[in-house]
């Protein structure tokens, strides 16, 4: 019997809610009595080496702490907590990955550090429906380098599509690597594979 074809999928912005961006950081900014832009840089700062493995979740936190200037201290451990209350499953998705699944070999091709990866797929069930996570936490790589997409789209001959939130990532892959690629934009991007 052949083997699936793959499907390639981010999963932020597809299977979660970008909350942390769009709520998280503003309302930690608040709480922590900085603002908003101030926080933003402390985050920038060591993130890629955070979401390549080099350092760990705990590290980063603490590299975030020391860029700012605090009104209440806290702790690396309280700003983790506070971040996983904005890891939000987006259910609608989440509920077609058995059928996309029982249709495709599906990879995983995401930026995450390797500790919120884990929190995601904990609490999702990923590692039931994907066979392979590509995620810059895992292998020290991120999207769209050539790093990160040489593992993934080499050698492409069984991936169908590539599909990914991020515009720029998608087309990376598709000119870099001739892999077909789709921007997502809502669910029936998802849908037209399992009709």
């Amino acid at each position: 019997m052949p083997e699936a074809q793959t499907l390639v999928l981010d999963i932020g912005g597809i299977f979660f809610y970008p909350a942390w961006r769009t709520e998280g950081v503003a309302a930690t900014a608040t709480i922590i009595g900085v603002s908003e832009q101030d926080l933003m840089q402390a985050l920038k700062k060591d993130k890629r080496l955070f979401y390549t493995g080099v350092i760990s979740e705990v590290e980063y936190w603490n590299g975030v702490l020391r860029a700012l200037t605090t009104k209440e201290i806290i702790s690396s451990d309280k700003m983790a907590r506070t971040y996983r209350s904005y890891v939000r499953p987006i259910p609608e998705t989440l509920n077609l990955l058995p059928q996309l699944s029982a249709r495709y070999s599906l990879c995983a091709c995401n930026n995450s550090p390797k500790e919120w990866m884990d929190y995601r797929i904990s609490i999702a069930g990923l590692d039931r429906y994907f066979k392979k996570f590509f995620t810059s936490g895992y292998v020290g790589a991120m999207k769209p380098d050539s790093a990160m997409y040489s593992l993934v789209f080499s050698p492409k001959s069984e991936i169908v599509a590539y599909i990914d939130d991020d515009e720029a990532y998608a087309l990376a892959a598709q000119t870099g690597y001739g892999v077909r690629a789709q921007v997502y934009s809502s669910v029936n991007d998802l849908l037209q594979w399992i009709r």
